[in-house]
């Protein structure tokens, strides 16, 4: 992972044409397609942006096109440096009045901790982010690729329950994952 900003949004820009790729021939595969959206915050807060985002993201679900969506690194500098696409999730899943917000991350999911602090036994369902819950997260994996970590992940997912829905977080390396959260 490189350090130098300018280098961070080159990867960032580059890699979006390899993602993309990826989605759209399993979209393919299943007989439907994709298109990308990149966002940055102020696309979700500010209203007009708001209203012009609502309006395409129900024009591409009214016939059928899955909308990938992240954040814009390219541009959106700040979000590379503290890991926002887990509250960029959290704003567009509420915005569109999602049933379900789900983010996929390389984190291992959230674990109780032995007396030592090590990761034990993982939580599969949490009803409410508490304070203990925060407590539980940590930084990132480990994974020179991540930025956000759990703790980003558990605040998107308390901006959802918040208005009552629900976020999961599931294993983004493995596509198959997506099929058994579709069951």
């Amino acid at each position: 992972r490189p350090k130098h900003l300018p280098e961070l949004q080159m990867c960032a820009a580059a890699g979006q044409s390899k993602l993309m790729s990826l989605y759209e021939t399993a979209c393919v595969e299943r007989g439907f397609h994709c298109a990308q959206l990149l966002l940055m915050a102020d696309d979700v807060r500010v209203r007009k942006r708001h209203l012009n985002l609502s309006n395409c993201l129900n024009a591409m679900l009214s016939r059928g096109v899955l909308p990938v969506i992240n954040e814009n690194d390219s541009l959106s500098v700040d979000e590379i440096r503290f890991g926002e696409n887990d509250e960029l999730a959290a704003l567009v899943g509420m915005m569109s009045r999602s049933d379900l917000t789900v983010l996929m991350t390389s984190v291992n999911g959230l674990h109780t901790l032995d007396d030592e602090g090590v990761p034990h036994e993982r939580i599969s369902v949490v009803e409410e982010v508490t304070e203990k819950q925060m407590a539980l997260a940590a930084g990132t994996d480990g994974n020179q690729m991540s930025t956000g970590g759990m703790h980003t992940k558990l605040n998107a997912a308390a901006m959802v329950n918040q208005v009552g829905e629900s976020l999961w977080i599931i294993n983004g390396t493995d596509f198959k994952e997506l099929r058994k959260m579709a069951r």
